[in-house]
């Protein structure tokens, strides 16, 4: 399977970057549209963003702190191809801003399904795959449209709206998918019967790491959850990646639990 491997990087005014290939092909892109949106938001910070380097071990087109942009979606920027020409075996073409892409459609799934206050600015959550906790607000409070959580009993108002959203009054609203990546970190879906990723555009290097992964973590945490854990979450690890996490594997009244139907891989 080819990979884009990048050689030389640099980063240019205006959030362009430039990248020289192995293969030869060499140009600029630019990353503008992402600026300010997801992990992306760490280069508002100029400096940050002159950091650009290529990760020896990955391959990515890394700043550190996990931000990182695909090569081989900057690749058919640069050289102008199309994702089929160049990895035919793909379903869609890799996405530059692939944590975007990840955060969009792999969590499309999930459904926040019970919101309470708790103390200061933060709520307590849980979702439709057994994942709860609580998620620290103050940051937002007082800024704009949320200077109306100063009045506690607004705040104390929150609630599940009908698109799934968390809700306050005065179409004041929050993101229940985003509020899950800050709860759990993860944001990438593994199905369990097929192995399939979703979403289906990742880097294709990070694709494979998790194919040639999969099946041995899932003997992991099936194992584990055979053994008798109770926490709706059992944990294993991927080399390089913080963890894998099974969906909604509970016990039921006192069975052992069902094969799991999905994990998730934290990026």
């Amino acid at each position: 399977m080819f990979l884009a491997q990048p050689i030389a990087v640099e980063a240019r005014p205006n959030y362009r970057l430039w990248v020289k290939y192995a293969d030869g092909p060499s140009g600029e892109v630019d990353l503008s549209d992402l600026v300010g949106k997801s992990v992306y938001a760490a280069w508002n910070d100029p400096d940050f963003f002159q950091r650009v380097h290529i990760d020896p071990e990955t391959q990515m087109i890394a700043w550190g702190n996990n931000v990182d942009v695909c090569p081989d979606g900057v690749y058919l920027a640069v050289t102008g191809l199309s994702y089929k020409e160049v990895y035919p075996h793909l379903t869609e073409p890799p996405v530059i801003g692939w944590h975007l892409a990840a955060e969009k459609n792999a969590l499309n799934r999930l459904k926040a399904v019970a919101v309470q206050p708790s103390e200061g600015y933060r709520i307590w959550l849980r979702y439709s795959d057994g994942a709860s906790g609580e998620v620290d607000l103050s940051p937002l409070a007082g800024r704009g449209v949320f200077k109306a959580w100063q009045d506690r009993a607004f705040f104390d108002d929150v609630f599940i709206g009908e698109s799934g959203e968390i809700s306050w009054r005065d179409e004041l609203d929050l993101d229940p998918l985003q509020l899950y990546i800050d709860l759990t970190g993860k944001n990438v879906i593994v199905e369990t019967e097929t192995l399939t990723v979703s979403p289906s555009n990742l880097p294709p290097r990070i694709l494979r790491r998790i194919i040639e992964w999969s099946p041995i973590h899932l003997r992991e945490v099936v194992s584990r959850n055979d053994c008798g854990t109770k926490s709706p979450l059992a944990e294993t690890a991927i080399p390089n990646q913080p963890g894998v996490a099974i969906l909604r594997n509970r016990h039921r009244n006192g069975l052992p639990p069902p094969r799991p139907p999905a994990f998730l891989c934290p990026l």
